[in-house]
């Protein structure tokens, strides 16, 4: 582009493209291109106060740095947005109204974008859910949790949000079961439990007649109960015949359900349930329970454990390539019987000379309390 200067402000190497009126000897249109050599300069510089025409480059656009994302807070609006938008497939699933698929299907959005910039925090803050909010909630945290094994698993991002999408639906089947076999305390007679073992079919026929026919999210709303072993339902698969997203979600649900409160059971320590999970012969896919495990921690968000310096603490976020040495905040001093003020403590840095000694049981403690906890700052 063009540049209006000085005569005096002229540098040798410039491109003189015309001057600002005329002047013997040298062109003045403005389409007569020039370099200035030592020569030209002076006899430019010595005519005074004359204004030139140059040739600069062009200015690159500015491009402004996107605000820092809150990853905390990102999280909190992404499951407040899954938490209403899957009350409301409930109810209409319940009221045989037509469901808003696509309405969900940008909630899963949210999650997964949120998942690629901070996946500690969406899967602390996806845990978070009241007894009497579980069965849509559930269906948020394992949401979050089948998009971050996917992503963890290297698929594309394609089969990462069809992952998270299935589950998001993989207990929609649910709004049809009767309240008082879903909250039941107590075994299910047989009659209730091949209710319950319905529901897989019902969310996937919901699905398919709300014109959703995307094949991998139907396969984890249909499979996600059945079994390496082939004890499952609704099909009583085995092995081969699972697909590996079923797997995952078999996974991501029950490791979610056991930590969680219900009206009716304390919810589980997290470390303690992968212990648990690993133990249960035929059930999960060993490969990827371990892979899991690797998602999650040895110590995942939430556990409660048992510091070598005889403090209680939370676990707060996971360090990928430490798995033993996560963030905690401390909150209790078992020396002095007493709490103290919740502090974050890192067990990964290099001057950290306080490890973890051990799981601490959770039936003292309330849930929602530990819950609080574990949130990132």
């Amino acid at each position: 582009m063009l540049k209006k200067i000085k005569a005096t402000q002229l540098e040798e190497g410039m491109v003189l493209k015309g001057l600002d009126g005329i002047w013997t000897g040298v062109p003045n249109s403005r389409s007569t291109s020039r370099v200035l050599d030592r020569r030209l300069l002076r006899s430019l510089r010595a005519r005074g106060d004359i204004s030139v025409w140059i040739e600069v480059a062009e200015a690159p656009p500015v491009v402004r740095a996107p605000p820092p994302i809150n990853a905390h807070e990102a999280a909190t609006s992404a499951r407040a947005l899954g938490a209403s938008t899957m009350r409301g497939a409930f109810a209409d699933a319940q009221a045989n109204r037509p469901l808003n698929v696509a309405q969900a299907v940008q909630v899963v959005d949210g999650i997964y974008a949120t998942i690629e910039h901070d996946p500690g925090a969406m899967l602390s803050v996806a845990r978070l859910k009241t007894a009497d909010e579980y069965t849509y909630m559930h269906c948020v945290t394992v949401c979050a949790l089948m998009a971050a094994f996917a992503r963890e698993l290297g698929m594309t991002e394609g089969q990462c949000r069809n992952a998270a999408i299935g589950g998001l639906f993989h207990d929609l089947g649910k709004a049809r079961v009767p309240i008082e076999i879903l909250n039941k305390p107590g075994a299910l007679t047989d009659a209730e439990f091949t209710t319950m073992k319905n529901h897989p079919r019902l969310g996937m026929e919901m699905l398919q007649s709300n014109g959703f026919d995307e094949p991998i999210a139907l396969d984890i709303c249909l499979h996600h109960h059945e079994k390496i072993s082939g004890g499952g339902y609704p099909d009583g698969l085995d092995d081969e015949e699972i697909s590996i997203y079923a797997r995952m979600a078999a996974i991501c649900d029950v490791f979610d359900a056991v930590t969680s409160a219900r009206v009716y059971k304390r919810a589980w320590d997290p470390a303690d349930a992968l212990v648990r999970m690993a133990a249960w012969k035929g059930h999960f896919d060993r490969e990827l329970l371990a892979a899991f495990i690797k998602l999650v921690g040895v110590y995942p968000v939430g556990s409660l454990v048992r510091l070598s310096s005889g403090l209680l603490a939370v676990v707060v976020q996971q360090r990928k390539d430490q798995l033993y040495k996560p963030i905690v905040r401390t909150f209790y001093s078992t020396v002095q019987e007493t709490p103290t003020v919740p502090t974050l403590l890192d067990l990964s840095e290099p001057d950290c000379n306080v490890q973890i000694v051990g799981r601490e049981p959770r039936d003292l403690w309330d849930d929602a309390h530990i819950q609080r906890l574990s949130l990132p700052d």
